[in-house]
């Protein structure tokens, strides 16, 4: 928007740009804050105790370095560019900001890449019997204690559901002859009452001899 470069040539080339007075600041400015970023990345990794062990975070740090000081390079070269032209035809601008761009995730792919594969790799030689701990070959201790609760658990579990269903078994069993019982008292009740009223009611003459 403050200084910038941006007109037709006399055969129709579009011209557009930066002044100096813009470039130069840009320039030391993104020199100072990739320089910064990736030093406050990688000091305190260095200042690890593990650091000089293991291989794979050297490998990490040596390629974050690479790759900062490549992309920091690509962005410096393209801004430098733009200052010694003086402006730049828009199709140029335009494709080394693209190529600019395109070179940075490469790089950004090559650094992360390693990590990635190791990682999956390790995650699949991990068997689901074991924890995530330090090797592959130790189990953490306290994972084991915590499946081994949680086994008795699950066990004590089912046998008790076992033992409820058994017991509603049983209660339906005995629920069930209990009402069963009751039926036949009231029946025997019933036909005693019957009985009773039979034997109390004097016979008709008509009834003595269709009887007889």
């Amino acid at each position: 928007m403050i200084r910038r470069i941006g007109y037709l040539r006399d055969d129709g080339m579009c011209i557009i740009g930066m002044e100096r007075a813009v470039l130069i600041p840009l320039v030391i400015f993104e020199v100072i804050v990739n320089l910064y970023l990736t030093t406050t990345f990688l000091i305190p990794i260095r200042n690890l105790h593990s650091y000089d062990h293991n291989p794979r975070l050297k490998k990490m740090v040596i390629r974050t370095f690479v790759g900062s000081l490549a992309t920091l390079t690509s962005t410096v070269v393209n801004i430098v560019m733009m200052t010694v032209l003086n402006g730049e035809p828009a199709w140029m601008c335009f494709m080394i900001c693209n190529t600019d761009i395109l070179f940075t995730t490469l790089v950004l792919h090559w650094v992360t890449v390693s990590d990635s594969v190791g990682t999956s790799q390790n995650e699949s030689r991990r068997t689901p019997g074991h924890s995530y701990g330090y090797s592959n070959n130790h189990t953490n201790p306290d994972d084991s204690m915590i499946r081994t609760s949680l086994k008795h658990a699950e066990t004590n579990n089912t046998i008790f559901q076992s033992s409820g269903a058994a017991q509603a078994v049983v209660g339906a069993r005995k629920t069930g002859s209990q009402v069963d019982m009751a039926i036949i008292d009231e029946e025997n009740h019933y036909i005693g009452e019957n009985t009773n009223q039979v034997q109390g009611t004097p016979l008709s003459s008509d009834d003595t001899r269709s009887g007889s």
